[in-house]
């Protein structure tokens, strides 16, 4: 609806001023048009100002000119002018200002041409007779008013015209003192008073007669909100009527500790005013309402939510115009027109743009009463119209960006909100992505986003310069390697001798000194495991070299002293039920358990939360890296994705496999996640956007890792029961029927074990934070901590040896024949505590 449609349909003008037509529907002024009236009547030049929006147009026009009109005898008033505007270009003027005055003085009666050449006095003598010649002889006018609005453009249209300024002054001073009828009425912003005290001179007793109109009391507001309505016919009811103007009245006030809040004010802008009682209006007609009730300006008369939708339009019609995107028009207002502390700021004007924003742009949004330009110390100043404005503006401008905003929008805006974290930062395609995504917003990506892809865009940097060192590395690493290698050759087949030497000596030394002879089979051990690091087609025949490892637990078999390190053995309390599933988060802040009930139970801080785990029976746990995430898995093919600090879910479960979920692995840096089902292994990307899901094909037995697409095999372990990382120190734990072994992350190779566990197998594993415990949960319940420090079993194997070993050869002194004997001795090597679930 059009500002002229919406004036003829009603009787509230909105944004726009009153003209002379819409004089029936202006109240709450009456005082104001008797005062100014009698000032005009009895002086010669009467100056009226105000703040900007106060309605001093409508009060010319509406008001006091009908009022000399209808009720001075021998008055006349020339039609309302203006000084500021465009010159044509093909046109020479003598006075900028006094060729727009005429013009809108003389209107179509004298052409363009014409009135440019025109003397200020020449052309009001020729207004005057023009006006007289309308009027009957008897009632020629004994005074006439020449009314000029907007006075304030004579100094802020041109403002570099100084002489253009001067002459015009003159000029206006001349015809006040030669036509003794004429009465000037000047409208001026109270901003720009002082601008004119050089010119004073010029006018009838240097302009003292002035008159401040100020913005409407409570009681104007409440004439101005019914009058209208009444005469129409739809009149408000008493209390609608103040309710609808206490909420016009309030006001954001800043406290003393910084904060704003609403509060009651003593006045109402008229501006507001008109478009709240316009949209008011609309609806209340719309819904054939006889009387407009409290009940009516609840659902309709909201101030905030008129001003809101006025600034929507308003912003949208601008952005029309300029063709500046309606985004940079609602991130400009309210990034630089609003401090933090939710008070207007101030921004100082430029010469074609204002902090990065088309000056034509902020005329339009002045025009449309929503910014005001003030002039200060020769500078001009762009500030909110009004304090009411600040939270329409902002509850607006929330909820467009919600209607706007991309996927990485939202991750950029989560990213600020959780202080910037590194895992929510974009890499490899998924940055080229996002990057492609945003030149394709209108306007530009908005500063969060830029941040963010900067930040995405330094790290990704950052991670390519690693891998290129690590590459340099590996590869110096390997020179060296092959030099070592060499020398590793040839120090094994000096120990190939040495074994036979040892056997020998150990077949009477069991009997008489067992610490002897132990140690002799540790040393046998060591030369035979150089001796198997030789590929066969270079080393000694195999059948040829003496077994190290008999010879040692030939030794240990004869020590009385080894009984004691058998393990605990568990009591039957101690057994939780057999369907129970566990995770311990890497930081050590959360617990979770949860089984074929479907409860999932956290424990944090010794405090412990129940709560359904939205999977069914739950069958498979883990907690991301950080701790910030928990993966809930079920026996129906569906993981949720928790978070343990709010307990609650997070986005939508995770599908596409009818397999139950045996379990779970999120990658290092947290943003995928890995899971089981069995015949399948399913990929999850979970960070940016929607959760998308990859389904590998069913791998071979044993333990696999997949990164992107790449699938790494590990050495085939049949029947893996669980699996756990430790990622502080690159160390995989699996658990199969034949017991516990550790891997190395690195190259994938054994880096330690088997452990026995002859308790009826191993259900789960997990590692602590530090990577230097392992936990085994058994399917008879109880709980074992294994030591995996290697400085721990380092330490050990040298105090057995009895000087100081290479840390490569420390697995070694790991046998893996005699299940009994091989118990005790890895108890010897990596001491275990025992203990119960709780």
């Amino acid at each position: 609806m059009t500002e002229s449609a919406t004036a003829t349909a009603s009787p509230y003008v909105g944004a726009r001023p009153f003209e002379e037509d819409d004089r029936g529907n202006f109240f709450g002024r009456e005082d104001e048009i008797f005062r100014l009236r009698s000032l005009a009547v009895s002086r010669r030049a009467v100056l009226l100002y105000s703040p900007s929006g106060a309605g001093k147009s409508s009060l010319l026009k509406a008001g006091l000119l009908p009022a000399l009109d209808e009720k001075v005898a021998g008055a006349a008033c020339l039609p309302v002018a203006r000084v500021g505007g465009e010159v044509p270009p093909d046109l020479a003027v003598v006075n900028r200002y006094a060729f727009h005055l005429l013009s809108g003085l003389l209107g179509e009666s004298a052409e363009p041409a014409e009135v440019a050449r025109l003397s200020l006095r020449a052309g009001l003598q020729r207004a005057i007779t023009r006006l007289v010649a309308d009027r009957p002889a008897a009632e020629a006018p004994q005074v006439v008013f020449l009314t000029i609005d907007q006075f304030e453009e004579v100094f802020s249209s041109d403002p570099g015209r100084s002489e253009a300024r001067d002459e015009f002054f003159r000029q206006l001073g001349e015809a006040l003192r030669q036509e003794d009828a004429l009465t000037l009425l000047l409208a001026l912003r109270e901003d720009w008073l002082a601008w004119l005290d050089p010119y004073l001179g010029h006018f009838p007793d240097r302009l003292r007669t002035r008159f401040r109109l100020e913005l409407l009391g409570k009681e104007a507001a409440r004439q101005a909100v019914t009058g209208p309505a009444a005469k129409a016919g739809l009149p408000f009811q008493p209390e609608a009527a103040d309710l609808l103007v206490d909420d016009l009245l309030k006001s954001p006030v800043q406290e003393l500790n910084g904060s704003s809040v609403e509060r009651p004010g003593s006045c109402v802008d008229p501006v507001h005013l008109q478009i709240v009682c316009q949209r008011l209006w609309e609806e209340s007609r719309a819904a054939e309402t006889t009387e407009i009730t409290a009940s009516k300006i609840q659902v309709y008369g909201n101030v905030d939510r008129a001003l809101a939708e006025y600034y929507t339009r308003r912003v949208r019609e601008a952005a029309a115009v300029t063709k500046v995107p309606e985004r940079a028009i609602r991130e400009w207002c309210e990034r630089v027109l609003i401090t933090p502390q939710r008070i207007r700021g101030q921004v100082l004007q430029g010469e074609d743009q204002t902090a990065g924003l088309d000056n034509r742009v902020l005329n339009a949004l002045v025009e449309a009463h929503l910014l005001r330009r003030e002039p200060r110390r020769g500078l001009f100043w762009f500030e909110l119209a009004h304090d009411r404005l600040i939270k329409p503006l902002l509850e607006d401008n929330a909820a467009w960006r919600k209607s706007q905003e991309t996927d990485l929008e939202r991750l950029a805006v989560r990213w600020e909100e959780e202080g910037r974290p590194e895992r929510l930062l974009l890499l490899g395609r998924s940055l080229s992505e996002a990057e492609r995504e945003a030149g394709a917003i209108d306007g530009g990506p908005p500063d969060t986003v830029q941040r963010f892809l900067r930040t995405s865009r330094s790290e990704a940097g950052s991670r390519t310069r690693t891998w290129i060192v690590i590459l340099l590395l590996t590869l110096l690493l390997g020179s060296l390697g092959f030099n070592f290698f060499q020398m590793w050759i040839f120090t094994s087949w000096a120990g190939y001798g040495g074994l036979h030497r040892f056997r020998g000596e150990l077949t009477g030394l069991a009997q008489r000194n067992i610490d002897r002879a132990v140690l002799l089979a540790l040393a046998a051990r060591e030369l035979e495991t150089h001796l198997n690091r030789i590929p066969p087609q270079i080393g000694p025949p195999q059948d040829e070299v003496p077994d190290s490892r008999q010879l040692l637990f030939e030794s240990l078999a004869a020590s009385p002293s080894l009984d004691f390190l058998e393990f605990p053995e568990p009591g039957p309390a101690s057994a939780p039920p057999q369907d129970q599933r566990s995770a311990h988060s890497p930081d050590g802040r959360f617990h979770a358990t949860g089984g074929a009930d479907g409860i999932l139970q956290l424990r944090k801080a010794g405090a412990l939360y129940k709560m359904d785990g939205r999977v069914g029976p739950i069958t498979a746990l883990a907690f991301s890296p950080r701790g910030t995430r928990l993966a809930v898995g079920g026996s129906g093919g569906t993981i949720r994705l928790w978070d343990p600090v709010e307990r609650r879910p997070e986005g939508e479960p995770l599908r596409g496999l009818e397999d139950g979920v045996l379990s779970l692995a999120f990658s290092p840096d947290g943003g995928e996640l890995v899971s089981a089902h069995g015949r399948v292994t399913a990929h999850w990307r979970l960070t940016p956007g929607p959760f998308l899901g990859t389904v590998v094909d069913s791998l071979p037995p044993g333990l696999s890792k997949g990164v992107d697409p790449q699938i790494l095999p590990w050495p085939e372990v049949p029947g893996i029961t669980a699996a756990a990382i430790a990622y502080e120190q690159s160390l995989v734990a699996t658990a199969a029927p034949d017991g516990i072994r550790l891997w190395d992350q690195e190259n994938r190779r054994s880096a330690g074990g088997p452990f026995l566990y002859d308790q009826g197998g191993v259900k789960t594993l997990a590692f602590d934070a530090a990577g230097m415990n392992l936990f085994s949960l058994g399917n008879d319940g109880s709980v074992i901590r294994w030591n995996v420090d290697p400085a721990t079993w380092e330490r050990r194997a040298c105090e057995m040896a009895g000087r100081k070993l290479d840390a490569k050869d420390v697995e070694d002194y790991l046998p893996r024949i005699n299940p009994q004997l091989e118990k005790r001795l890895i108890q010897q090597l990596m001491p275990c505590s025992g203990g119960t679930s709780r």
